[in-house]
């Protein structure tokens, strides 16, 4: 690969060049090949930028992505722990990010049929976006109709 040539094997570069064939992979439905190139790039990243760099959190959020869509929730549920841990450390709490992390993590909760851990996310996601971008913004949609939805299957709407 002319990456690894000129850039070297753990420069951010080659990284971002295993994350984006993985997307593809994972569009076309290829989910255990993307599952070891973002595995790839989260790996060659580490050296590089630390365990802790923001750029990491959106490769965990890819790496949970995959295991959502092979069905494995805990370690889906896993990727968004470490990606919001990584967001709040170095990006800080109200990083217009936070509401996607926790967004993922109360449907998570939600798809594993535990409502309150759901709720408590989903109540995450709408103050997330009400501090970071405005309550009136579009994103704040999603983490409302989630929020009432788990509490129509819950009976308490």
């Amino acid at each position: 690969m002319v990456a690894e040539h000129i850039y070297g094997m753990d420069h951010p570069y080659k990284a971002q060049i295993w994350a984006n064939i993985a997307s593809v992979l994972e569009e076309v439905e290829r989910p255990d090949s993307a599952l070891v190139l973002f595995t790839m790039a989260k790996m060659s990243l580490e050296p590089s930028l630390g365990a802790d760099h923001p750029m990491l959190a959106i490769i965990h959020e890819n790496i949970m992505a995959v295991y959502e869509n092979l069905g494995q929730l805990p370690l889906t549920l896993e990727g968004t722990r470490i990606a919001q841990r990584i967001m709040v450390k170095e990006a800080g709490p109200d990083h217009p990010d936070m509401p996607i992390i926790y967004k993922s993590r109360g449907t998570v909760f939600s798809t594993m049929e535990v409502p309150d851990s759901a709720l408590h996310y989903f109540d995450l996601c709408i103050r997330a976006v009400e501090r970071s971008i405005g309550p009136d913004h579009l994103d704040a949609i999603p983490c409302h109709l989630n929020h009432e939805r788990t509490l129509i299957d819950v009976g308490l709407y």
